[in-house]
């Protein structure tokens, strides 16, 4: 019995040498191709990536296109709206001059925001009377 577990060590310690059981066969690999798939693969990702940067891109400069041009309408809308009220400050102190409000006068003090004149005074006579009719009417035939 003894002979027999020696030699069957014997076989299978032989048997593993010339022969190892878990052993795989593998192919012959190529290292140069495998780096060419590597690279390969590096190159279309890169390409995919550059693609989409590329969309983005095209996608940021339409949407800043745009808000410049909204910017431009919104400045000329601007535009005309300061037109619009210079006009009517130009008809309003035009106004003032025609019904004897001295504007040289009206003075607006920074620090309190108010006016103040003679003028003015009489302004805030004439509203606190109702101001009915006309200011310079006012003026000329009620005082």
């Amino acid at each position: 019995m003894k002979n027999i577990l020696f030699l069957f060590i014997g076989i299978f310690v032989g048997f593993e040498i010339f022969m190892p059981l878990g052993a795989v066969n593998q192919p012959p690999v190529d290292e140069v191709e495998q780096m060419l798939k590597k690279i390969e693969s590096n190159l279309q990702l890169a390409s995919s990536v550059t693609s989409v940067a590329k969309a983005q891109g095209e996608k940021l400069v339409e949407t800043k296109v745009q808000e410049k041009k909204e910017l431009k309408q919104n400045l000329e809308k601007a535009t005309q709206e300061l037109k619009v009220v210079e006009q009517k400050v130009e008809v309003f102190s035009a106004r003032m001059i025609e019904s004897g409000l001295d504007t040289a006068l009206v003075v607006v003090a920074p620090e309190e925001g108010k006016f103040s004149g003679p003028i003015y005074e009489e302004w805030l006579e004439y509203k606190k009377n109702g101001g009915e009719s006309e200011f310079e009417y006012y003026r000329l035939y009620k005082k």
